[in-house]
C-alpha cells in the first residue's frame, strides 16, 4: 500500500501514514464534513473476500459497543475501490512505545485494569477479541486506553471462524496456548492470556516467551513453565501466574475476577512499599527504559514465596467462584425457595432506609433507575388494584415487569418488584411467573454488582449484593460475588516485623594469672 497520496475517498483527506498491517493500512485524516482529525483503515487487498468479510465485521462489531475504554467507529464504506473504516484518531500514542520507555507497576496495574473492564463488557456482548498486544492498546490525549483492532474477533456463538489458509490468527508472543493448538474451543479465558502477557512485558519490559523461531514461540506458550519475575516484582508474580495458566481452567474465569485480585494486589504493594521505603528498591520502581529489551532470558521457573500467601485467603471460594463466571452462556436454574418463604416477606422488605444510592452511569441503560435516588425512600403510592383476582394477578404482574425494566428492584417502599411478585404468591403461592421474578429481581442486583466490580466500585457493589441476598439469602452466585468483594475489602494487615533477640553479649575477656614463681625440686636442676 502507498503512503495514501494515490487513496480518494469522499469526504476525507488523507494526511499521512499511522500504521500498516496484515490485513489493512491505517491513515491519520481529515474528515472534511466536520473538521475533524480521524482514523481511516483501509483494506489492503479488497479482492480477498475472507479479508472483506473480516474488515466489515470488525466496523460492525466495534459500532455496536459502548465502552469509553474501545475505539470509537464513526463511518464505514468505499469509495473509488477501496474500503475503509473511519474511527477515532487516537493521538497518545500505543502501549508498545510506552513499554519501551518503562512503565511503574502501578500505572501497569491500571492500564491492566481499564483493559479487563473493557474486555469483561465485550466478552458480555459476546465478542472476543483474539489479538490483544501492546500495539493494539491506544491512549487518548488525556492518557486512557482505548482496545483497538479487532479485525480478528469471534463471536463466542459463531461455528465460522473465517479461518484463512496460511494466516495465523494472532501475535504469536500474544497467543494463548489454546489459541498456539488451533483449538476451536476460545472464550474470553484466551484474551486474559494476553492481557497476562502484557501485564509481564510492561513490568519487566521483555516478553515472557520469546523462542528463535515462530513454531518455538507457540511452543513455549503451550510447553514451557511460567517464568518468574525479578526479585522486587515478586508480589506480582501470583497474578501472572494465574493469568498464565496453561489450562484455561486454572485462570481467571472472567475480569470480575481480576479486577477483585488486582484491588488485593494494590492493598498489597501499599503495604510492601511501606515496608522498603527506607530499604531496597520499592515494588512501584519501573523497569530500566530499553530501546531493545532482552527478550531470550527467561527467569528460572517456580514459584514465588508471595504465591501461597496472596491465593491462601481465596482458595476455598474457588467452588463459589466458579458459579460466578460472567462469560458463561448457560445460567444457573433459578433457586428460589418455597414459594411460601417469599410471600411471608410481603410486609418485610429489604430495609432501604440506610442503604445510599449508588452513582449511575447515563450511557448504560440497565443502570439507568438503579436503586433509585434517595427522594424515593418514601413509599410510593400506586394506583388501586382490580378485586377480581386473576385480573390482579395480571396486574401485579405487570407492574412488576415494569419496575424490574426500570430496575426498581427494592425501592421505592410502594412500588418495585419485589413487593408485586410477592403480592402475587402471597395470593398465589404457586404462581411460577412471580417465583421467577423474584430470582430475576436478585439476577439483576448481581448483574448492576458486577458492573460496579468492573468499575472498582467496590464499596456500590457490597450495598447491591447484600441488598439481593435479602431478595434471595441462598442466591449461589451473589453469595461467590460477596465472598470475592468482602475478601478484597479487607485491609491488608501488615506483616508482623520479627525482631531477632538480642545477641547475648561476648564473654568478657580472660584474665591473665600473675606471674607465679614456681620453686624447682631439689635433685634436679644444673
Amino acid at each position: 500500500m502507498n503512503s495514501g497520496s494515490e487513496i480518494t475517498i469522499p469526504g476525507y483527506r488523507i494526511e499521512r501514514t499511522l500504521g500498516k498491517g496484515g490485513m489493512a493500512t491505517v491513515y491519520l485524516a481529515t474528515q472534511m464534513s466536520l473538521g475533524r482529525a480521524v482514523a481511516l483503515k483501509i483494506l489492503n487487498d479488497p479482492d480477498t473476500p475472507q479479508f472483506f468479510e473480516r474488515f466489515f465485521n470488525e466496523g460492525r462489531f466495534v459500532s455496536r459497543l459502548n465502552r469509553s475504554n474501545l475505539v470509537t467507529i464513526y463511518d464505514i464504506g468505499q469509495g473509488d475501490g477501496f474500503y475503509y473504516i473511519a474511527m477515532e484518531y487516537l493521538p497518545g500514542g500505543d502501549l508498545k512505545a510506552r513499554i519501551m520507555q518503562g512503565i511503574k507497576p502501578s500505572h501497569a496495574l491500571k492500564i491492566v485494569s481499564k483493559l479487563t473492564s473493557c474486555l469483561s463488557y465485550v466478552h458480555s456482548q459476546g465478542l472476543i477479541h483474539r489479538d490483544i498486544k501492546p500495539s493494539n492498546v491506544m491512549f487518548r490525549s488525556d492518557d486512557t486506553p482505548v482496545l483497538t483492532d479487532f479485525g480478528i474477533a469471534k463471536l463466542i456463538q459463531t461455528d465460522n471462524d473465517l479461518t484463512i489458509t496460511g494466516t495465523i490468527l494472532g501475535s504469536p508472543h500474544y497467543l494463548s496456548p489454546e489459541q498456539a493448538e488451533s483449538s476451536v474451543s476460545v472464550d474470553g479465558r484466551s484474551d486474559l492470556y494476553s492481557i497476562g502477557i502484557i501485564l509481564f512485558e510492561m513490568l519487566t519490559g521483555r516478553k515472557p516467551y520469546n523462542a528463535s523461531s515462530f513454531a518455538a514461540t507457540l511452543m513455549a506458550h503451550i510447553k514451557d513453565p511460567i517464568p518468574q519475575l525479578p526479585e522486587q516484582f515478586e508480589l506480582y508474580q501470583p497474578i501472572i501466574e494465574k493469568l498464565l495458566a496453561k489450562s484455561p481452567d486454572e485462570r481467571f474465569q472472567n475480569g470480575t475476577e481480576l479486577i477483585i485480585a488486582i484491588q488485593q494486589l494494590r492493598s498489597r504493594s501499599r503495604s510492601q512499599h511501606r515496608k522498603t521505603a527506607t530499604g531496597d528498591q520499592a515494588p512501584d520502581e519501573r523497569h530500566p527504559p530499553a530501546a531493545k529489551p532482552s527478550e531470550t532470558d527467561h527467569e528460572k521457573p517456580g514459584r514465588s514465596k508471595y504465591t501461597s500467601l496472596f491465593w491462601g485467603g481465596a482458595i476455598g471460594l474457588v467452588a463459589l467462584t466458579a458459579l460466578a463466571f460472567i462469560g458463561k452462556d448457560k445460567p444457573l436454574p433459578p433457586q428460589v425457595g418455597e414459594p411460601e418463604t417469599a410471600a411471608e416477606q410481603i410486609t418485610q422488605q429489604p430495609p432501604v432506609e440506610n442503604e445510599q444510592p449508588v452513582p449511575l452511569e447515563e450511557s448504560d441503560p440497565i443502570e439507568a433507575d438503579e436503586e433509585s435516588s434517595g427522594d424515593e425512600q418514601v413509599t410510593a403510592e400506586a394506583e388501586p388494584l382490580a378485586s377480581d383476582p386473576l385480573t390482579r394477578t395480571e396486574q401485579l404482574l405487570a407492574r412488576a415487569e415494569q419496575s424490574l425494566r426500570k430496575n426498581r428492584l427494592t425501592r421505592p417502599a410502594g412500588d418495585n418488584a419485589y413487593l408485586y411478585f410477592s403480592q402475587v404468591l402471597a395470593d398465589d403461592p404457586k404462581n411460577a411467573q412471580a417465583r421467577e421474578g423474584i430470582q430475576r429481581t436478585a439476577d439483576r442486583y448481581l448483574l448492576l454488582a458486577q458492573k460496579r466490580v468492573d468499575q472498582e466500585k467496590l464499596s456500590a457493589a457490597e450495598k447491591l449484593i447484600a441488598s439481593g441476598l435479602k431478595v434471595v439469602p441462598e442466591h449461589a452466585q451473589l453469595l461467590a460475588l460477596q465472598s470475592q468483594v468482602e475478601l478484597a475489602l479487607r485491609p491488608v494487615e501488615p506483616e508482623p516485623i520479627v525482631v531477632p533477640p538480642p545477641k547475648p553479649p561476648p564473654p568478657p575477656p580472660k584474665k591473665e594469672k600473675p606471674w607465679e614463681f614456681h620453686l624447682m625440686p631439689k635433685g634436679r636442676g644444673g
